[in-house]
């Protein structure tokens, strides 16, 4: 909060693998770290503060983290799923905006733009649920036609290149002053 100053408008780039990331506590499978992790209790995000040595030790261990990728990988592209997952992502969208709006003490305009170079999961249904609660969702699909996976545009991490952002980020800052009017 104190790096990032009061605003009035909040703009989220979601990428599919967010939403995959947000079920698990390690994100690289060889890593001897924990995920800044959040589990759904009764419609509240509840803090994991790793604070239990005993879970600490087993979440940590190869087969562990192997077989929670594995079982999140089946369990999200399920489609049975699809309803619980698309709630999930929404909540905490919807406490993360109530946190920031109670934090900077003014509502707050949320735009969510799915960076789809690889379709986002559920995709739809999210996005209709989001745009239910208030939030504007911008799709990058909807921006350009250009291919967001060609080399220009992706590095050897498959994150975004400068020339990416330099195509985007006009398109999307008119989107918003469109929305502003």
């Amino acid at each position: 909060y104190e790096q990032v100053p009061k605003s009035d408008i909040v703009l989220y780039v979601l990428i599919n693998d967010q939403i995959r990331r947000s079920y698990l506590t390690s994100f690289d499978i060889l890593g001897n770290y924990f995920l800044l992790h959040y589990n759904i209790k009764d419609g509240e995000l509840v803090y994991q503060n790793y604070s239990n040595i005993f879970l600490n030790f087993i979440k940590a261990l190869y087969t562990y983290k192997y077989l929670s990728g594995k079982y999140y990988d089946f369990y999200l592209s399920n489609k049975k799923n699809a309803e619980k997952i698309s709630d999930d992502v929404v909540l905490y969208f919807v406490k993360s905006r109530e946190n920031l709006e109670k934090r900077w003490g003014n509502k707050i305009k949320f735009y969510i733009l799915f960076y789809e170079d690889e379709e986002i999961q559920n995709g739809d249904l999210i996005r209709e649920k989001l745009e239910k609660q208030g939030f504007i969702v911008i799709s990058t699909n909807e921006l350009t036609d250009k291919n967001l996976k060609d080399k220009e545009f992706t590095n050897i991490f498959n994150h975004p290149t400068e020339a990416a952002w330099d195509l985007l980020a006009p398109i999307i800052a008119e989107k918003i002053k469109e929305g502003e009017e």
